[in-house]
C-alpha cells in the first residue's frame, strides 16, 4: 500500500476541535515541553488555528504517585480564594463572569453571605477529599474555575484548572499549563492558614508567591511572561448571575456533552487496561 500525503482544500473549515494529551509528566526533563509543541507543529502543517471567547485551555493535576493528600487540597483551596481576585486580572474578559469557569466563592452557594475567614475556616473543617469537593464544587457542579470533582470516588483523582483562555498556539498553551502547576505547587508551599496572609491579594503578589516556589530546572517562570505582563492590582470576580432560558438549555447540553465524553473516556481507558 502507498503512502498518501493528507491535504486539506485551502478553504477546508473544519470547525470546532478539542485536543486532550496523554498523562505528561511535570518533571525537571521537559519532555512534556516537547511533546506540546510537536502537538502544535502537526497542526501548524496543515491548518490555521484560530479561538474564540467560548474555547477554553484546561489543566488537569494530580501527584506524580498516589492521590491529593488532604493537606495539599486544603493549602491549594485556601489559596484558590485568597487569590482569586488577582487572576481575575490575568484573565481575558471571555472567562470572566463565565458560566463555565464560575468563581468558586462568589458564585458558589455553599460561601454565600461568609467572609473570606469564614470560608478558609470551612475548608479547614474538611475531612476528607470528598468534602473538598462538596465544598468547593457546590455538590459536584464542575463548571468553576477550579474543580475538584474528579476527588470523588473512580474520578480521575486531578484536579482542573478552567480558567485559561483557548490557545493558538504552542506558546499560549504551555503559558496557562505553567501558571496553573507553578500556582498549585506553590500553593502546596505556603498555603496554609498564616502562609497566605502574608501576600496581598493582588497580581503582584501573585506573582511573587509563585516566584518564591521556583525550582530551577523544573518551573520556567519566563513563559507566564505574556500572561502576567502589563497586569496589576485585583478586581473581584464577576458572578454569572442568574441565567436566561437560552443560556440554560445551552449549558444543558454542555452538561449532556460532557457526560458523553467522560463515558467514552472511561471506555477507552477500561480498553487499555
Amino acid at each position: 500500500m502507498g503512502t498518501e500525503e493528507l491535504r486539506f482544500p485551502d478553504a477546508y473549515i473544519i470547525g470546532a476541535l478539542e485536543f486532550t494529551t496523554p498523562i505528561l509528566k511535570y518533571n525537571a526533563s521537559q519532555s512534556w515541553r516537547r511533546d506540546v509543541q510537536g502537538l502544535w507543529t502537526f497542526l501548524d502543517s496543515y491548518m490555521l488555528i484560530e479561538t474564540h471567547a467560548k474555547c477554553g485551555t484546561h489543566v488537569h493535576m494530580s501527584p506524580l504517585e498516589g492521590i491529593w493528600p488532604l493537606i495539599h487540597l486544603k493549602k491549594i483551596c485556601r489559596s484558590v480564594l485568597w487569590f482569586e481576585a488577582a487572576f481575575e486580572i490575568l484573565v481575558p474578559e471571555s472567562r470572566r463572569g463565565n458560566r463555565y469557569c464560575k468563581s468558586n466563592r462568589l458564585d458558589n452557594p455553599k460561601f454565600l453571605g461568609k467572609s473570606l475567614k469564614q470560608c478558609l475556616v470551612m475548608i479547614d473543617d474538611c475531612q476528607s477529599n470528598q468534602d473538598i469537593a462538596d465544598l468547593m464544587n457546590n455538590e459536584g457542579d464542575r463548571y468553576y474555575a477550579w474543580n475538584f470533582t474528579n476527588l470523588y470516588y473512580g474520578g480521575k483523582k486531578t484536579i482542573e484548572f478552567r480558567r485559561g483562555p483557548g490557545a493558538e498556539n504552542s506558546e499560549g498553551c504551555i503559558s496557562w499549563v505553567e501558571l496553573a502547576v507553578s500556582f498549585v505547587q506553590a500553593a502546596i508551599k505556603f498555603g496554609t492558614a498564616a502562609g497566605v496572609e502574608m501576600y496581598e491579594k493582588s497580581v503582584e503578589d501573585l506573582l511573587r508567591f509563585i516566584r518564591g516556589a521556583t525550582v530551577p530546572q523544573l518551573n520556567r517562570p519566563q513563559a507566564m511572561q505574556q500572561i502576567f505582563s502589563g497586569k496589576a492590582g485585583a478586581i473581584m470576580p464577576k458572578q454569572v448571575g442568574i441565567l436566561s432560558a437560552e443560556q440554560l438549555a445551552e449549558l444543558h447540553k454542555k452538561m449532556e456533552q460532557d457526560g458523553k465524553k467522560n463515558l467514552m473516556l472511561k471506555k477507552y481507558k477500561a480498553a487499555g487496561d
